[in-house]
């Protein structure tokens, strides 16, 4: 089941650091590197070795700056993509400090209060489902009980709704799956709460849908949704513009975010937008993140992460909150809904959901000589404990980080900023031609912050020999094998983290002109029978007798291929099953490594119906009346070579012109009637079959057979 982790307001333990190498290959590292930081490189990649996390992101800052900004591993591990500093990935749990400082901001601009209860006057539109009773114990939850979990829900003694009823809230109230916050809120409005609202701590997802639908219904003006008022009123102006609300599928992914990995053997979920259809993985589709967009769902950066809370700790001006530093007066918080403000803490926060962890780590504590944040995420999560990797990377940072004697004096916030990446990538050409003996040659890549690239291509015949996996500016170089296909061939080298594309142009050896003719027997032809294609190819030019092979088509589709000998190449070509008509077929000649590929005319093959011809026999053919007669006429296409068997109907006729009965051939082409004699008088009575024909068959008439009547 998925779960958000909560928050905890303790000093992490310290674990000894290792600095053994990595226990996997060589993956990219993005970001500039700091030698005072180079241990945290061992961390995180022996980290994401043993969580098998495909990718993870750090930040750290000091006294306010950032001064460590770096990515690991692959953002998308299918087409090899870097991770780079500022790559976005999905929050989790570190999604619901965001929700809290729209609630303050609301709070501070005089739309809320903390002891304002939504239930009583912001929900008044909302009801439980039909056939439910209202919980009037809801009339008691105030806004600051939600900030602090104190609300009522226990997911420990109850499901958490979040993730057990998105499905069944919907259904409840006749809607589509998966439901929206406002139904959930809706749905629960009929269920018990476990604990009075305001007297027991109990984490709660739910209680964060109900805050982001506070937002939502409160903020008013030119704000459409909780997610519009937090990222017009809350990120853009703190500098926050690439946090982001999530989409469940990878459908959905945004500019610069990561993929999403479960961990090793994880099983699939069920779909909650189609529960009754194929499973899915279970970050793609196991649980809705439109949903859980107040209490689990944006994305952001681990700088973002860093940034949002050096500004509510008071690091960083102007802030979002004026006056912060009271908590907007909660009352003896021992839960602190957002980062505590000023010096003298030291403070974890966690977020975790299938495919994702992430944390952010504040210490203002003078540990470390100054202010100290740092933030990571990661694009998967343990399978056993999900509090991992984000626990242990805590641990292993903030202990390396004590060995830190000198910090850094810039700071790169002032190059991590916007909405889009830093990354901006220049190749110096975007493509070279190479002469048919192979040969050797580079480009140069710019960039100035240190983003990752990589350099791969999928033909055989050109090798990367530098600028396979690069950081900042370098030298993409290259090498490729001579020739010897016979023809002019372009391959490509694909720049995976910088989206770019080196194409390279290779010449073919010298090559003579040649040409091509067809021709085809018999022509025209009947339907059924073989047409032989003979296409011949000669040089223009000089001696010998090209090689390689010929293609036929008609109309641009391939019936099949021929190879040259003594430059000549044959198709024996069935046009059993086509109906009668004009067919213009071309021959086609590849080329070789001394002579060029040319084309024939169009020859027409003009195709007409089958000529046909029908036997008759008659058993017995002496009869006494009333005695029957079997008769049996088979139809079959006579021209030579023919295939295929005729269909339609064959008329009987005795006597010169008296129809017996007429019968639909068989699969073989055979009908059969019994006649009777009785009635007939003694004489000879010839009888004929007539075969009416076919869209693709012509008609024919048996010869007479004679039957005797005594």
């Amino acid at each position: 089941m998925p779960c958000l982790r909560r928050a905890i307001a303790a000093l992490v333990v310290c674990l000894p650091l290792s600095l053994a190498a990595p226990l996997f290959a060589q993956q990219p590292i993005s970001g500039q590197p700091v030698s005072q930081f180079a241990p945290l490189d061992t961390i995180m990649e022996n980290l994401m070795s043993q969580y098998s996390s495909p990718g993870a992101a750090l930040s750290i800052s000091y006294n306010g700056k950032l001064v460590y900004a770096r990515g690991y591993g692959y953002a998308e591990v299918a087409n090899n993509n870097p991770v780079q500093p500022d790559t976005i990935m999905r929050w989790a749990s570190n999604s619901k400090p965001l929700t809290a400082i729209g609630i303050y901001k609301l709070i501070e601009d005089g739309k809320l209060t903390l002891d304002t209860k939504p239930f009583v006057t912001i929900f008044t539109d909302l009801a439980p489902p039909a056939g439910t009773t209202y919980n009037t114990e809801l009339n008691q939850i105030t806004i600051q009980d939600l900030l602090l979990h104190e609300g009522g829900w226990d997911d420990t003694e109850v499901p958490d709704p979040i993730f057990e009823y998105e499905d069944t809230a919907a259904q409840a109230l006749g809607d589509p799956v998966p439901a929206t916050p406002s139904e959930m809120i809706e749905y629960m409005m009929s269920q018990p709460l476990q604990h009075t609202p305001g007297t027991t701590y109990a984490y709660s997802n739910l209680g964060y849908i109900v805050l982001g639908q506070v937002i939502s219904k409160v903020s008013g003006g030119n704000y459409t949704s909780y997610e519009s008022y937090m990222q017009k009123t809350i990120f853009a102006p703190a500098g926050l513009e690439r946090i982001q609300p999530a989409n469940t599928f990878l459908a959905g992914q945004l500019p610069y975010e990561a993929a999403y990995y479960d961990y090793p053997g994880a099983p699939p979920a069920t779909n909650v937008y189609d529960p009754d259809g194929p499973q899915v993985p279970e970050q793609y589709g196991g649980y809705s993140l439109p949903l859980n967009h107040a209490n689990g769902g944006w994305v952001g950066s681990a700088m973002d992460v860093v940034r949002e809370w050096d500004i509510m700790n008071g690091q960083i001006t102007p802030a979002i909150i004026n006056n912060p530093s009271a908590e907007i007066h909660l009352s003896n918080p021992t839960y602190y809904p957002t980062a505590p403000v000023g010096e003298g803490w030291i403070y974890t926060f966690f977020g975790s959901l299938p495919g994702t962890n992430s944390l952010v780590h504040l210490d203002t504590s003078g540990a470390y000589g100054g202010n100290l944040t740092f933030g990571a995420v990661f694009n998967t999560r343990n399978g056993d404990n999900i509090e991992e990797p984000e626990s242990d990377a805590t641990n292993q940072i903030a202990s390396a980080l004590q060995n830190v004697k000198s910090w850094p004096s810039g700071d790169l916030y002032t190059i991590y900023k916007g909405s889009g990446t830093s990354c901006s990538f220049k190749l110096s050409s975007s493509s070279a031609n190479v002469v048919v003996g192979g040969g050797t040659g580079s480009a140069t890549m710019t960039d100035a912050n240190y983003c990752a690239w990589l350099s791969t291509s999928n033909n055989s015949w050109i090798h990367v020999t530098a600028g396979a996996m690069e950081s900042n500016s370098g030298t993409l170089s290259y090498s490729v094998d001579a020739n010897s296909t016979g023809a002019t061939r372009t391959g490509t080298i694909t720049i995976t983290g910088a989206n770019l594309t080196f194409t390279i142009t290779q010449a073919g050896p010298s090559q003579t002109n040649t040409t091509t003719a067809l021709t085809a027997t018999p022509n025209p032809a009947g339907v059924g029978q073989t047409v032989t294609l003979s296409a011949t190819v000669k040089k223009s030019s000089g001696s010998g007798t090209p090689t390689g092979s010929v293609t036929f088509t008609v109309e641009g589709e391939t019936i099949g291929t021929g190879t040259l000998k003594s430059g000549v190449a044959t198709l024996s070509a069935s046009t059993n099953g086509l109906t009668p008509g004009s067919y213009p077929i071309v021959a086609s000649y590849a080329g070789d490594t001394g002579d060029k590929s040319s084309k024939s005319s169009a020859v027409t093959v003009t195709l007409n119906k089958a000529a046909t011809a029908t036997t008759l026999t008659a058993t017995p053919t002496t009869v006494t009346p009333p005695a029957n007669v079997t008769l049996t006429a088979t139809v079959k296409r006579s021209a030579t070579g023919s295939e295929g068997t005729p269909t339609g109907s064959v008329t009987f006729y005795a006597d010169g012109g008296d129809a017996l009965a007429t019968v639909k051939v068989n699969g073989s082409g055979v009908a059969t009637i019994t006649a009777s004699s009785k009635g007939y008088a003694a004489s000879s009575y010839p009888i004929t079959a007539k075969y009416t024909g076919d869209s693709s068959d012509n008609t024919s008439t048996s010869a007479a057979v004679s039957v005797t009547v005594k």
